[in-house]
This record gives structure tokens, C-alpha cells and sequence, in this order.
């Protein structure tokens, strides 16, 4: 029954476009109890067991297929088409890092309206081509230090006849604070994480379309970005991570829909080991 659930929330995962496809184990690890038992402060002359700098950790993953049409014309580049996504995440004792990189075709974003403008600035479409980089540090036993970026190739198409090169771009800069200690011994060896986040976040647009006037409705968009800050709840149970973000946002001269003022998402991530192969241990005669 707990394989039937990860599996399905995995697919739900896959619909849904999330804050970025990193390794939910790892950062949950970063958090736990018994990762804060495990440190220890770094001493001078132990080079190798620098606890910020020395890799302990490093997993890939991710998924892709390449098709090739045999019979069509070898001239066509169409005839090739490549998909799939990888992420690579590392930790040492202290950070967790984590870079993704989604290589499937270039998305084409109908945008309008203000209402369209206002969802790809909030949640970029991140289907296509994309790059998502990120790291935490682990400051205290309860409090971290984060910060991402999120950017996207996307065509934007304005209106019957114009479409322009967009790439949206999230950068994020704040912190994580851990209320409670959750013991993963007294859990069932279940990782349980409750984490509260406050970042500044910077939305811009680059491309092409910085470099000429955009109306949408009649109003020019503005193309130095889009300030604001968001507050989060957390929830990090094993490889599944659910939240809830209110952000905060300026005017900045134009009335978005779904952008200015107060907006409110919900989210679910699931990325890590659907299925552990261990070597069986060997019994004792």
C-alpha cells in the first residue's frame, strides 16, 4: 500500500509544475535529528573532514529517450527529437546542493493577458528547456540558509501574431526555521521535517523580449523584474515534500492578476528512491 501511494503521488508530481525537481530525501536529511548528531564542528588540520566543504554525498537521476525517424530525411534535424530531464545532487555535512536540467522541446506559452502574465511570472513553465540550481546550508540545529534560481526557455506568444523569446527567471534568498525536532527512531524510521521559510524573491523576463516593447491589454510590461517576498510551511515526510507559500507583492505601476498583492500556492514535490536493491545480508551459522 505505501509503494500504491508513492507511485501515485510520483505521478502527481509529474503534472504539476513544483519550485524545482530536487532530491527531497537529501534535504530533508540535511534537517533531521540524527543528521544534527552526526556533525561535527570542524577543527583545524582535519582537511578531509571539512564539514561545508568535503563531498560526502553525490546521487543522479533523472530520465530521457532519444527517437530517431529512420525513414524520413537525414537532412531534417526534426527527424531527432530529444526528452527527458537530470539532476544531480550533492551534501556535505553542513550544504545540500542540487542542479536540474530539463531538455525536453522549447515550449511555446500563450501570454495574452495579464492573468497569463501574472501565472508565468509566479510559475514559470518549466516542461521545456529549463535549469534549476539551488543550495541550503545548515547554519544551527534549527535554522539554515537558502537560496535557488529557476529559469526557462519558453516562446511567449503575445498575441495572433507575435511571438517573442522568453525566458523567465526566479531567484530566491532567505531561510529555513525548524520549530520542532522530530526523532526518527520513535517514527518507524520514517523522516518527518516541518520547516519555515521566508526569502526575498526577484521574477524577471530575459530574451528577447527585454529587447523590444511588449503590450499586453495595452500596457507595456515592465522587464527589470518583479520584487517581492514569500513566507512558506513546509512539510517534508521521506521523499515527499508539500507546502503552502503566501507571497507578497508590489504593484510595480501595473495591476497583475495572480501576481500583485497577496497570492497563495499550494505544491507537492516527490523526488528520490522509489525502490532501495540492497544486498541480502548473510546469515550466520
Amino acid at each position: 500500500m505505501k509503494n500504491i501511494s508513492t507511485l501515485i503521488l510520483l505521478f502527481l508530481g509529474t503534472i504539476f509544475t513544483t519550485n524545482a525537481q530536487e532530491n527531497i530525501q537529501g534535504l530533508s536529511d540535511l534537517f533531521s535529528d540524527s543528521y544534527a548528531r552526526d556533525t561535527v564542528p570542524f577543527e583545524e588540520g582535519e582537511e578531509l573532514d571539512n564539514p561545508w566543504r568535503t563531498v560526502k554525498k553525490v546521487s543522479l537521476y533523472g530520465g530521457g529517450s532519444l527517437f530517431g525517424l529512420v525513414t524520413g530525411d537525414n537532412e531534417l534535424e526534426e527527424g531527432t527529437s530529444p526528452s527527458g530531464s537530470l539532476g544531480i545532487n550533492f551534501a556535505t555535512k553542513r550544504i545540500q546542493g542540487s542542479l536540474y536540467y530539463s531538455y525536453n522541446g522549447r515550449q511555446t506559452v500563450e501570454v495574452t493577458n495579464l492573468s497569463q502574465l501574472g501565472n508565468s511570472l509566479m510559475n514559470p513553465n518549466l516542461g521545456g528547456q529549463s535549469l534549476t540550481f539551488g543550495m541550503t546550508a545548515r547554519v544551527k540545529d534549527y535554522f539554515g540558509l537558502n537560496w535557488s534560481i529557476r529559469i526557462a526557455d519558453n516562446l511567449w506568444q503575445i498575441d495572433d501574431e507575435t511571438t517573442v523569446d522568453a525566458s523567465p527567471m526566479v531567484f530566491k534568498l532567505g531561510g529555513y526555521y525548524s520549530p520542532f525536532i522530530f526523532n526518527k527512531e520513535r517514527l518507524n524510521d520514517n523522516e518527518l521535517i516541518l520547516l519555515l521559510g521566508l526569502h526575498y524573491v526577484n521574477r524577471s523576463i530575459l530574451g528577447d523580449f527585454r529587447n523590444q516593447d511588449v503590450n499586453i491589454e495595452g500596457l507595456k510590461v515592465n522587464d527589470t523584474g518583479y520584487n517581492g517576498f514569500d513566507i512558506s510551511a513546509n512539510a517534508f515526510l521521506n521523499s515527499v515534500h508539500m507546502f503552502v507559500q503566501v507571497s507578497l507583492n508590489g504593484d510595480d505601476d501595473i495591476i497583475i492578476p495572480g501576481y500583485t498583492g497577496t497570492q497563495v500556492v499550494f505544491g507537492i514535490n516527490v523526488t528520490g528512491n522509489l525502490i532501495n536493491l540492497k544486498k541480502p545480508k548473510e546469515k550466520v551459522e
